[in-house]
Order: C-alpha cells, then sequence, then structure tokens
C-alpha cells in the first residue's frame, strides 16, 4: 500500500464509521422512525418491535463495518481472512 493513500483509508474509515450509526440514529431524530408508545410503562404497545430492535442493535457497530469493508477495498481477501481472525479470536474467548 501506498503511502500516500494512508490518510484517505483513514479519512474514508470515518466516513464509513461515523456516516452508519448518524444515518440510522438519524432516523429516530428526524421522526422517520419512532419508538412504540408508552415504552418503559406496563402500557408499552409491543407490536412491531422485532425490527426496531435489530435497527437499534446494528447501530453502535459502524467502525467494525468500516473496518470490514476498508480491509476488503485495500487488501483484499488475504487482509479480510486476517482481519477477520482477529476479529473471532477464539483463544481469547477461554481462560
Amino acid at each position: 500500500m501506498a503511502e500516500s493513500l494512508l490518510p484517505k483509508r483513514l479519512a474514508w474509515f470515518f466516513t464509513i464509521a461515523f456516516g452508519w450509526t448518524w444515518f440510522f440514529d438519524a432516523l429516530f431524530i428526524f421522526g422517520v422512525l419512532q419508538m412504540p408508545d408508552g415504552i418503559g410503562t406496563q402500557n408499552a404497545d409491543m407490536s412491531g418491535i422485532a425490527g426496531m430492535t435489530m435497527l437499534l442493535l446494528i447501530t453502535p457497530f459502524g467502525s467494525t463495518v468500516a473496518a470490514f469493508v476498508m480491509t476488503a477495498l485495500g487488501d483484499g481477501k488475504p487482509g479480510m481472512r486476517a482481519l477477520w481472525q482477529r476479529f473471532w479470536n477464539r483463544r481469547m474467548l477461554r481462560t
């Protein structure tokens, strides 16, 4: 990888990482999506909450998505394989 491309890769990483998170958050901020009425009370309307839950679960993973996208674009399959092995290191799970 050429040294001159590293600042661009870093800029793209942050653009994807923040863009991912802010896009999903903006859906709630601007009222495109709304939480069901009564959240936090016994009268909460929980119909249709499954899709909302999935959206809320993937929102904070912008940096992870950005890491995989930039690694795929910059280093190809060998880089993806190495990143995935570091990402899913089973030896760290053992005590």
